[in-house]
């Protein structure tokens, strides 16, 4: 193996590990080796996005392409970083840079018509490139998958599913089916689910996701019996798959399992704390109107993104790469509730919540979330965190008052049940309040209608290795 190949492998590993800054450092090695290569320029890029700093991704990005580099992959990364930047027009040419010379890159096509979806809530104009490379290329099921996806994302169900059910006529793989199993159970059609997630399980029966799809759709048609079994062997070797426990937990209650109560304890597990007043404010006040006014300035979008809970309302990720004072003191000022959060939950090696607690932990995902008037937050689970949060900014008057508008709760699954399940916790949200819980819990929140938003920041937590 030659000394830039063997460079390269290492930083990838590093990367992997999100060891940033030793990774980065072995890429600036490889570009000094190979100073009139576009590759090693990639992957440094690459890797300093992957470590928020975008002002030097974009600039390797951009060298990249000044020595010759024509992928896709190079115009993707530079995409991705003019949006972090909040360079929407700039990104918006990158992304068409990469779709024009990959047509069936998934992943931009997708981005693309989501960042034009975001800025305009139109999904014509957010799917018109996708639909032309379809017409180029009308057999590729990816692209079709991709066009789903989007009309899922943006709401629109059934047209979402139709693009499936006429692909699947002339080509099915699990993807294809598991993902049609979802749409089939929005939009009610419990017994047709049902047929994709057979198909699709059977087909391939290691894929999880299609596991999960035969879950759900089994939850659905009153057959909870059959979760169990499978959904415990699956646990056994993904032990932390926060999706898997929140459908172990949906089998066990529907089927009045004393071991769902233990799995899930809403008034002991969901705990709330007020944030801490981090140096140089003098107050808890001062610093939550300096935090407020520093998020929503970087709230840019008309609309949710696709693949999340947000509906009615804008999401912005990766909140912390922004250098606002008040934004970077935020680990300081949630930093004993968390502390106290663990010293609550303790140490049990036979719980998937406990067993992991050893008083150390790191972010694994740090957002914000504006909701307008209807908006609200789906049922949904944190796949990949440990423990989950919300954290009030802003909220409306509405909120305050005796009903349960703009409320978070938990317990009811985002997904159909027979019988349906209810809500099994409210908590009433309060400014400068900070909601801990485990990931796997099914938690959304009520719409709420007023003229004032809904502003919160959220993470997730996840051990550190």
């Amino acid at each position: 193996m030659s000394e830039l190949s063997a460079l390269t492998q290492q930083a990838k590993q590093l990367k992997q590990q999100q060891r940033y800054d030793e990774a980065i450092a072995l890429y600036k090695q490889a570009c000094l080796l190979s100073p009139r290569d576009p590759i090693p320029e990639h992957n440094l890029a690459t890797a300093y996005a992957d470590a928020e700093l975008l002002h030097d991704a974009r600039y390797h990005a951009r060298m990249a392409l000044q020595l010759g580099s024509n992928h896709a992959a190079t115009w993707l990364v530079l995409a991705r970083v003019e949006q972090g930047l909040h360079h929407f027009s700039a990104a918006e040419e990158a992304y068409r840079r990469a779709v024009a010379i990959d047509p069936v890159l998934a992943e931009a096509q997708l981005e693309l018509a989501q960042l034009i979806w975001m800025q305009t809530g139109h999904i014509q104009q957010a799917v018109a490139t996708l639909i032309a490379s379809i017409k180029q290329h009308p057999d590729n099921p990816v692209l079709r998958l991709t066009l789903a996806r989007v009309f899922e994302g943006a709401g629109d169900i059934v047209v979402g599913y139709k693009v499936l059910a006429d692909t699947l006529q002339f080509m099915e793989d699990e993807v294809l089916q598991s993902t049609a199993t979802h749409l089939a159970l929005d939009h009610g059609d419990y017994q047709q689910a049902l047929v994709h997630a057979k198909r699709a399980y059977a087909m391939a029966p290691q894929y999880a996701p299609a596991l999960m799809a035969y879950c759900y759709a089994l939850m659905a048609n009153e057959q909870a019996a059959q979760v169990l079994p499978m959904i415990d062997a699956y646990l056994e070797q993904q032990p932390d798959d926060q999706l898997a426990l929140a459908l172990q937990a949906t089998a066990l209650k529907l089927a009045q399992d004393e071991r769902y109560k233990a799995l899930c304890n809403y008034q002991s597990m969901v705990q709330s704390y007020s944030l801490q007043t981090p140096p140089g404010w003098s107050s808890l006040p001062d610093y939550l109107a300096e935090l407020k006014q520093a998020v929503r300035t970087h709230h840019h979008f008309k609309t949710h993104p696709f693949g999340q809970s947000v509906r009615h309302g804008s999401q912005q990720p990766s909140i912390l790469r922004f250098k606002d004072p008040a934004i970077q003191a935020f680990p300081q000022a949630i930093a004993p509730a968390i502390e106290q959060y663990l010293q609550h939950i303790g140490m049990d090696k036979q719980h998937p919540l406990t067993r992991r607690n050893k008083q150390d932990w790191q972010f694994n995902g740090m957002w914000s979330v504006l909701l307008k008037s209807q908006g609200f937050h789906s049922n949904h689970v944190h796949s990949r965190g440990w423990i989950s949060s919300a954290c009030y900014l802003e909220l409306p008057k509405t909120v305050k008052q005796g009903n349960v508008d703009g409320w978070l709760k938990f317990g009811e699954p985002g997904m159909a049940t027979q019988p349906k399940l209810a809500v099994e916790r409210y908590v009433k949200p309060e400014v400068g309040q900070l909601v801990l819980f485990p990931s796997y819990f099914w938690h959304g929140t009520v719409p709420f209608s007023s003229s004032e938003s809904r502003m919160t920041i959220a993470f997730d937590l996840v051990p550190k290795p």
